[in-house]
């Protein structure tokens, strides 16, 4: 683990409770990597003089302040230190507050109550490694840009023909963008890394409050099985219970499985089959199917090969495409999913097509750029085919597709089956086509 100083952290909460709380979650989350220096004020003009008196690596911002409400804080924070990351705590669980909050500069949105110590602290840490990864992509985009001219400039001088001019200036300009656009990629790998890690973190623990009650259930429900006679009427009734709950304990299960699946890069390479993943993805997403009436259509060629993975990370591009395909038939009245899975020279393909509505033409070469999304807002965040490719990229594989506009869409993922180096740049350009 990154071995962090002192941070910094200015905390701006008029509740002598909620301060208290900040306080003990921070001593809880100190250890050899991360320390904090803690520094408390009531008012927002407190907060203000202190910012511009002393170094802050983090405000904690509370949203209900004696001399500011809602964002105006934070726009005000932002305008005299635009480069603080600021992190709202506010008793609010409101979607478009927090989404607004995030447009306006806001690192993280955390409601009280429902933050824990390793939440607070995987917060703090994601704010600062991102305000980091933004400055150290705005270094290395000023020198590609001086690069460019220096280059501009050296043509122009030796008095090269304006076309070949032209030529190399395209030429470094795109080479600028495919570095930018590579940059921002890690950046967001790292966000969304850090966001896994955080929500595994709450789900787990949810999970595992749930399976004690849910175990006490079952019980309670098979001693009043035993103990009642066959012919009571109320026998059918227990043995519903029983049923449900052992249905409830194993999406409880799932959920412990899928609670780790932030924890990519610790995790190690293993031989496995693509049955495994997929089950598992399959399992947790069987209430939505059963649910919505989908026609599942699967085809596990027996002779197909286990590959080199990392089972979580795949399970979350599984998961990724499925998921997908399920949110196109909501509104289809031929809801069907198609999986197939065989060997393909020295790869393994498994694909997953539907019968929704399709995409359109236009926005094809727009699916895997990060935060594009074609579904309603609060829907979708627009990264999850954009990580999924990264993670295949990862791999060492590729991801192809068709799609045609009302008659459904099909992908297909490639993983070799022995290891191969990560690809980049344009050998592993994601291809999608009309059908």
């Amino acid at each position: 683990m990154k071995r962090y100083k002192a941070i910094k952290v200015l905390l701006i909460e008029d509740s002598h409770f909620a301060t208290k709380h900040t306080q003990k979650m921070l001593e809880e989350a100190k250890s050899d990597q991360f320390d904090v220096e803690l520094e408390c004020v009531s008012r927002l003009s407190e907060g203000l003089e202190y910012l511009d008196e002393k170094r802050t690596d983090i405000v904690l911002l509370d949203l209900m302040l004696p001399d500011s409400v809602g964002l105006d804080a934070l726009l005000r924070i932002h305008a005299q230190e635009p480069k603080t990351p600021v992190v709202l705590m506010s008793g609010l669980e409101e979607e478009a507050l927090a989404i607004q909050a995030v447009k306006k500069g806001a690192q993280d949105y955390l409601v009280k109550g429902r933050v824990n110590s390793d939440l607070l602290k995987r917060s703090i840490l994601y704010a600062i490694e991102r305000k980091r990864s933004e400055e150290e992509l705005k270094k290395y985009r000023d020198h590609l840009e001086k690069l460019v001219e220096e280059r501009t400039t050296k043509l122009k001088e030796t008095n090269v023909k304006m076309r070949k001019e032209i030529t190399e200036r395209e030429k470094v300009s795109e080479d600028l963008r495919k570095a930018y656009s590579q940059l921002e990629k890690q950046s967001l790998f790292l966000v969304q890394s850090e966001k896994l890690s955080a929500i595994g973190t709450l789900v787990a623990g949810i999970a595992h409050e749930l399976n004690n009650p849910m175990m006490g259930i079952l019980n309670y429900a098979q001693y009043c099985i035993k103990n009642n006679s066959e012919n009571d009427r109320i026998q059918p009734v227990l043995q519903d219970i029983e049923r449900e709950t052992r249905h409830c304990i194993n999406i409880v299960n799932n959920l412990l499985t899928f609670s780790h699946m932030g924890e990519r890069e610790s995790e190690e390479y293993q031989k496995q089959s693509l049955n495994v993943p997929l089950e598992r993805v399959l399992k947790l997403l069987s209430y939505r199917i059963e649910k919505m009436g989908v026609s599942l259509r699967r085809h596990f060629d027996e002779n197909t090969p286990a590959i080199w993975m990392k089972t979580s990370s795949i399970q979350e591009v599984i998961l990724n495409l499925i998921t997908n395909a399920l949110d196109a038939l909501e509104e289809s009245k031929e809801k069907e999913i198609t999986i197939d899975v065989h060997r393909e020279d020295e790869c393994v393909q498994i694909s997953i097509a539907d019968k929704g509505c399709g995409i359109a033409h236009e926005n094809l070469q727009k699916i895997f750029d990060p935060f594009f999304t074609t579904k309603p807002i609060g829907k979708g965040t627009g990264l999850g085919l954009s990580f999924s490719q990264s993670i295949i990229m990862a791999h060492g594989g590729e991801i192809t597709g068709e799609s045609e506009s009302g008659s459904g869409t099909k992908l297909r993922v490639l993983l070799p089956i022995e290891r191969r180096k990560k690809r980049e740049g344009r050998e592993c350009v994601t291809s999608l086509k009309t059908r």
